[in-house]
């Protein structure tokens, strides 16, 4: 039997919220998966903008961390990608098995 990691994260507000620039098939793809990138799946906090300019549509209030690991807008921005490949089949959130290299999630997710 394998071990399996459970780490649990925690969400750090931001005082200001940070510009996330995404092309468009990225907000409509973050659109269409806030439920998984949000604090409810995976901790991160969008916020939609409908009157930004194209790319600029959303702002990043929160992110997750746990223990020392921080996740940040790279980091939002390559799970957003993951979705668009893996039709949503991605969470930083719960467990997961630390020798399994075929994972679809990140790598530095995988390493928490």
């Amino acid at each position: 039997m394998k071990n399996t990691i459970i780490s649990i994260l925690k969400q750090q507000h931001l005082l200001r919220p940070i510009s996330v620039e995404l092309s468009p098939e990225e907000e409509i793809i973050s659109s269409m998966h806030m439920d998984t990138i949000s604090v409810q799946e995976n901790g991160f906090s969008l916020e939609e903008d409908v009157n930004a300019p194209p790319g600029k549509h959303y702002k990043l209030k929160a992110f997750p961390f746990s223990k020392n690991v921080t996740f940040g807008v790279t980091d939002v921005k390559e799970l957003i990608s993951i979705l668009a490949d893996n039709q949503g089949e991605c969470s930083i959130m719960g467990s997961y098995k630390m020798d399994t290299a075929d994972s679809v999630c990140p790598p530095r997710v995988r390493a928490i």
